[in-house]
């Protein structure tokens, strides 16, 4: 059988330097005139060994690996850098639009391909959220809460329509996620994820059970769906936290919020009432005391200007 590989290896070192260090690691300084010249003089440049009076010694390890660690990051966090860039401008190239897109079937495949943008985001998750739904959360894995752990965004819209159809747990859905930054739209023109600037999915499932999408990689294609996602988004109502019962001058509160939220995603009065957890009678009270403060005599105009006000 073959020797196994030398860990740090990763930093450039023979097997005999990645050696010597060790040895100087475990028993302390050593003559340099013990040690091979030219293995001395590749372990000074690389930072771990130190010459002093006649001896060599090993640089503590947390301080010297760590300190290599992080300069091969930067090094691997460059090269990704340069090959998306390269592969934008590769699939710019006339003809190159042809491999800009890939077409993933089945449920399993599109939700494997979804998660596999979410283990690979650096910066955003954006999403426009639509049914059929053929899956019962937004990712499998804890994909999503993973990538928030490592400081990803996530910025999703999600379709009145759909979480009506969806019944009366539809709107559980909405923003549930720790740091996800929720919005409703009465409809939406598909179903959308989006990694960064690098990747885009489009669902084009047909209905539950069955899955279809296109991944679409760098390209003017990619551009065009960002631009589609931010315009969806300033034209959708914000979802507020939950849980807060602060009211602020006008006497609305973080429940009065969601109230409207769900009214601009037209969520039917049954719906409202299980998800805020207060009667009929209740909601259409507070409906009522909602649009005497903001002057205004349909439910529609309700949204509409709690939404110019920046009450949601």
């Amino acid at each position: 059988m073959g020797q196994s590989p030398e860990p740090l290896a990763t930093l450039g070192l023979t097997r005999a330097e990645a050696s010597a260090y060790r040895d100087l690691v475990r028993t302390g300084p050593h003559p340099e005139e013990q040690v091979d010249a030219g293995v001395v003089d590749r372990l000074v440049a690389a930072g771990l060994i130190l010459r002093r009076d006649g001896l060599v010694d090993a640089v503590p390890p947390g301080e010297a690996l760590h300190h290599g660690a992080a300069l091969r990051q930067r090094e691997v966090d460059r090269l990704r850098t340069t090959a998306e860039s390269l592969a934008a401008d590769y699939r710019r190239r006339p003809g190159g639009g042809r491999e800009a897109v890939e077409v993933v079937e089945g449920p399993r495949q599109v939700m494997a391909a979804a998660t596999q943008m979410a283990e690979r985001a650096d910066t955003v998750m954006r999403g426009l959220d639509r049914g059929p739904y053929f899956h019962a959360d937004p990712l499998p894995g804890q994909a999503q809460q993973r990538a928030q752990t490592r400081g990803v965004q996530w910025r999703v819209v999600y379709e009145g329509a759909s979480l009506r159809e969806a019944g009366p747990d539809g709107w559980a859905m909405v923003g549930r996620t720790e740091g996800e930054v929720a919005r409703v739209s009465a409809r939406l023109p598909m179903k959308l994820l989006l990694c960064d600037d690098v990747q885009g999915l489009i669902g084009l499932s047909t209905g539950p059970g069955r899955g279809e999408a296109l991944l679409v990689r760098g390209s003017l294609l990619l551009d065009a769906l960002i631009e589609l996602f931010e315009r969806e988004w300033e034209a959708a109502i914000p979802v507020p936290h939950r849980g807060s019962e602060l009211r602020d001058a006008d006497g609305i509160t973080e429940q009065d919020r969601e109230l409207v939220a769900m009214l601009s995603a037209g969520l039917t009065d049954g719906q409202i009432s299980k998800n805020l957890g207060i009667s009929p009678r209740t909601l259409h009270r507070r409906i009522a005391d909602l649009q005497r403060v903001l002057r205004v005599e349909s439910r529609f105009q309700l949204g509409v200007q709690a939404s110019r006000q920046g009450l949601v």
